[in-house]
């Protein structure tokens, strides 16, 4: 019996499964009620022994059961696509994106929201933790989220200091004032290639740790 799941459109073969293979929906109370209303559809010329006490007596008592078991079959349906999973837009994808795209700090970053079943995966790169917290606080709401393709950025390296040299300084004096030892003196020297000898007033670079 092929079944088009409500959640997501998706044609199911349920001879294979019993859960929609898009968004794992409970198929079931779908198959029941396809049972009915195949029960309630009047014999064709070409099976006139189909059910033939149900077309052929009537009363009241029959159609009201039949009704009874039509409702039974509803509220099954209701409550079990209800409780299993919540209705959400056909399109889960692009609803899922759309609270990046609507917030500017998000919408240049060109993240990416993918579906995988039930979980939505968001994929790109953040400039820093509190951009990725911005993500995952707009996201929260759009089901189960995986996270884990949502890295930060490299930092970019901090640049080198100005200093200008004070009467009597040497690398090695500079570097003690400002690391505390004069220990590596040769790489601030080798920061500043055309510094030639140091002398009052000259500014030098201080390379970043």
């Amino acid at each position: 019996m092929i079944v088009v799941c409500p959640v997501d459109q998706t044609s199911n073969d349920l001879q294979e499964q019993r859960n929609c293979r898009q968004c794992g929906s409970d198929l079931r109370p779908l198959v029941l009620l396809e049972t009915i209303k195949e029960g309630l559809r009047p014999p064709t010329a070409s099976e006139p022994e189909r059910l033939p006490s149900t077309w052929k007596q009537g009363g009241l008592q029959r159609k009201t059961g039949i009704w009874a078991v039509v409702a039974v079959a509803l509220v099954s349906l209701g409550a079990g696509l209800g409780r299993r999973i919540p209705l959400r837009p056909r399109n889960i994808q692009a609803a899922t994106q759309a609270p990046l795209e609507a917030n500017p700090l998000t919408r240049s970053l060109g993240l990416q929201v993918r579906q995988d079943g039930s979980i939505s995966k968001v994929v790109g790169k953040v400039p820093s933790e509190a951009h990725r917290q911005l993500v995952l606080a707009l996201l929260k709401d759009s089901g189960p989220l995986d996270s884990s393709q949502l890295t930060l950025l490299p930092s970019p390296p901090r640049p080198g200091l100005k200093y200008r040299v004070r009467p009597g300084d040497s690398w090695w004096l500079i570097t003690k004032r400002i690391h505390g030892t004069g220990k590596g003196w040769q790489r601030l020297q080798d920061a500043n290639p055309d510094a030639g000898a140091l002398s009052p007033g000259q500014s030098i670079l201080i390379p970043a740790d």
